[in-house]
């Protein structure tokens, strides 16, 4: 268990395996107030056999869960999957879980990933493997790609956007792209390219602004709390 008294914490390569609760509880009760919304990872770590869920979040402000295999299996272990339940379980306020290269191999019963409707916002699964059932708010995390935008206004979503986004059509008006927060975790990028050069601008969701009659592209990234412009340049 780790308390709500914890704000950063880095577990990697480990082994959880037959207890009688929970695998690991990233909540408890806390001495000071008011709560601390945790930060950290959990990678290249083994899960089943626990009574109960294998990894239950609250109160985090962004959670890594990387390389992590869940669940036994008889190809593998030997033996079935019969006590543990829900393989990742955000709760209440659990912000910023980030999902991505894990193996669910079983659940006795459940799902291998579960929102709560009161969990927090930028839950993300990427590259899942084995069993990918779902219940909750949960994205898809694109790491690659590019996609072309139109004459039009353009609101980006992580998750649902590709992360290079191309203008190539002639503006007809000044143009807006504005950056969703909904689904957006630390560390999440947009690159925005305008390769077009009609007398109109494009901004950037009012963090710059690409002049008229100017092909350049903008970068920009989410830190936690706001979008932030990390790159600009003439192309």
């Amino acid at each position: 268990m780790i308390m709500d008294d914890c704000n950063q914490f880095d577990i990697n390569n480990v082994e959880v395996l037959d207890c009688d609760y929970s695998g690991i509880r990233l909540f408890g009760s806390p001495i000071v107030s008011p709560i601390r919304r945790k930060i950290g990872s959990i990678r290249n770590s083994k899960f089943a056999g626990n009574n109960g869920e294998a990894i239950v979040v609250v109160n985090s402000r962004s959670v890594l869960i990387e390389n992590c295999r869940f669940g036994y299996s008889v190809s593998y272990d030997g033996r079935e999957e019969i006590r543990q339940t829900n393989a990742i379980h955000g709760t209440s306020k659990a912000d910023g879980i980030r999902a991505i290269n894990n193996r669910v191999e079983a659940v006795s019963s459940g799902v291998a990933y579960l929102l709560d409707e009161a969990g927090g916002e930028g839950a993300i699964i990427s590259n899942p493997s084995g069993i990918s059932t779902r219940d909750g708010a949960w994205a898809s995390e694109i790491l690659s790609g590019m996609q072309t935008a139109g004459d039009e206004d353009l609101t980006l979503v992580v998750g649902q956007d590709l992360p290079v986004v191309r203008f190539n059509m002639p503006l007809t008006a000044n143009r807006q792209v504005t950056l969703d927060i909904g689904n957006a975790y630390p560390g999440a990028r947009f690159r925005i390219v305008r390769d077009e050069s009609s007398a109109y601008e494009l901004d950037v969701d009012g963090l710059k602004t690409i002049p008229s009659s100017t092909p350049a592209f903008v970068e920009v990234e989410y830190d936690g709390n706001a979008w932030r412009l990390i790159a600009y340049g003439a192309l």
